[in-house]
């Protein structure tokens, strides 16, 4: 049998649901998994021998080969967009990116659907032409204000969401008194961000996925407090009144992997 051609970037997000639709998707698979209902994946998902290419497997067998970094910036916003309904603040307009790639494109798109009335982006990339790039693909596409700081400084000053999508090998900077209380972050870029006194700093870590968490031993990462499917199906506290730093490090967890897959199998 021969090997399924790669869906390119365009295919992938052309064989996923509208991110509405993608959401619900995605917040189903966390609520399952946190009400222990979850079944075994129906699909598996993990690198193929193509560099930039992800296998998508059922009972073992290839059923279809995507593009590795549009799967995974379409399940790394769909995932913010279930957290931040979860365990964001409900009146949040500022939202922030560092690193302006395919996931924060879709972190923004996903988030829209959560904050639909988001006053403004502020984006910082150290590349210049992707960072204007990026401002002016998100204000045409989506009509939010979009500002272009020089510094992450400051476009993470006064953030209330940070999403951090830096480069592999970036230094990190963000210091504990650029966050102001309250703010929920999301990193995409594991330890690329946040200094080591600011991930000790923060008042709560929750995680998609606990065991890629603790199998990553992240140095100076914080073991996670919560699951993310546990605060879905209701078995863990929500944001609460206390308004606190929430730090949420996303792994992708395998059942939001099969979910996406399986809309990916069924449209393609």
């Amino acid at each position: 049998m021969s090997s399924p051609a790669t869906l390119s970037a365009d295919d992938v997000r052309g064989s996923l649901p509208e991110m509405k639709d993608l959401i619900e998707r995605v917040e189903r698979a966390f609520a399952d998994v946190g009400n222990g209902s979850a079944s075994e994946p129906a699909y598996t998902v993990a690198p193929d021998d193509e560099a930039g290419v992800l296998a998508i497997q059922k009972d073992g067998a290839v059923v279809a080969r995507v593009d590795a970094e549009a799967f995974q910036a379409a399940r790394a916003g769909a995932t913010i967009a279930v957290a931040a309904k979860a365990v964001g603040d409900p009146d949040a307009e500022v939202i922030t990116i560092l690193g302006c790639d395919a996931a924060a494109r879709c972190a923004i798109e996903a988030l829209l659907c959560v904050y639909p009335y988001a006053e403004r982006m502020l984006a910082f990339d150290p590349d210049v032409k992707r960072q204007e790039h990026f401002a002016d693909d998100i204000m045409t596409s989506f009509d939010l204000a979009s500002i272009i700081p020089p510094e992450p400084y400051e476009a993470v000053n006064g953030a209330q969401i940070l999403i951090t999508s830096m480069p592999a090998g970036s230094e990190p900077v963000i210091e504990p008194d650029w966050l102001q209380t309250g703010t929920l972050c999301f990193l995409l870029d594991g330890l690329a961000s946040f200094t080591a006194a600011t991930l000790g700093h923060v008042d709560r870590i929750i995680t998609d996925d606990v065991a890629r968490h603790d199998a990553a031993a992240l140095a100076g990462m914080p073991s996670a407090g919560d699951e993310l499917g546990a605060i879905v199906a209701g078995k863990a506290s929500g944001r609460g009144d206390d308004n606190p730093t929430i730090l949420i490090p996303s792994y992708g967890h395998p059942a939001v992997d099969s979910a996406l897959a399986a809309a990916i199998v069924e449209r393609a």
